[in-house]
């Protein structure tokens, strides 16, 4: 597949997943300079993808353009569009933008299956817990997403993700950010421990500041109840944007 000009990569959600997608973008950047990217995700985290120089347009779907139907349409209207879609994503409305654009598509396999499978089986290892681990170490997220770009011809070699702000001041003052949410429960960390980490700098005069939006402030406020030293913490959950 040589000479690709332009490409769609698609990862819809959820927050976690689209930042570390950025990943990918230097290396396709760099193996097809030419190239013009274009990345769809949904409208909530369109804002993390702002000022990334290797992306020329982001698309931000709302949750009716997210309609089966609208999928359709908006992917036949990509069939003259793109030479290729990198779909990081792999699932039923990914699935349906390849198939009805019908535009050559490489796509992660992220072995749902297999992790609901782990995740249940550590579950009832914790009722259970005489029951063997089954664990087995895997690839990481990003490794996974990179194999997706083999036949591009494009390797992992220790990329991360990043985010690109701007007017970024450098303060002499020592602060440390806490986001303790999570879309799913077994995805986070308990607040005690945060609480622990929290207490640890800022009882050391290191400036706390704890993150989040407005779902995120029960969470917060049982990690603020567990520190001594308060006066260095400040609950922000709620009331900074995305990107901030």
């Amino acid at each position: 597949m040589m000479g690709l000009k332009r490409i769609l990569i698609i990862r819809f959600s959820s927050l976690g997943d689209v930042i570390l997608a950025t990943s990918v973008l230097p290396a396709v950047k760099k193996r097809f300079p030419e190239s013009a990217i274009t990345f769809l995700t949904k409208k909530e985290y369109a804002e993390v993808l702002e000022g990334n120089p290797y992306i020329n347009k982001v698309i931000g779907f709302e949750k009716e353009e997210l309609k089966i139907d609208n999928l359709i349409k908006f992917a036949e209207g990509l069939r003259k569009e793109y030479d290729v879609v990198i779909d990081l994503h792999a699932n039923l409305r990914s699935f349906i933008i390849s198939l009805y654009s019908d535009v050559k598509t490489l796509r992660y396999k992220k072995g749902a299956l297999r992790r609901r499978l782990m995740v249940s089986h550590a579950r009832t290892r914790g009722v259970l817990p005489f029951l063997p681990e089954i664990y087995k170490k895997q690839d990481n997220v990003i490794a996974k997403y990179f194999k997706a770009l083999k036949t591009l011809e494009i390797k992992y070699n220790g990329e991360l993700p990043e985010i690109f702000l701007k007017d970024v001041k450098k303060s002499p003052v020592k602060t440390i950010g806490i986001h303790a949410g999570g879309k799913q429960n077994t995805k986070r960390w308990l607040p005690e421990r945060f609480s622990e980490v929290a207490e640890y700098y800022a009882g050391k005069g290191v400036k706390v500041i704890l993150f989040g939006d407005e779902k995120d402030k029960p969470v917060n406020a049982q990690i603020i109840a567990k520190i001594k030293s308060k006066h260095n913490v400040t609950d922000l959950s709620g009331k900074t944007p995305l990107k901030d």
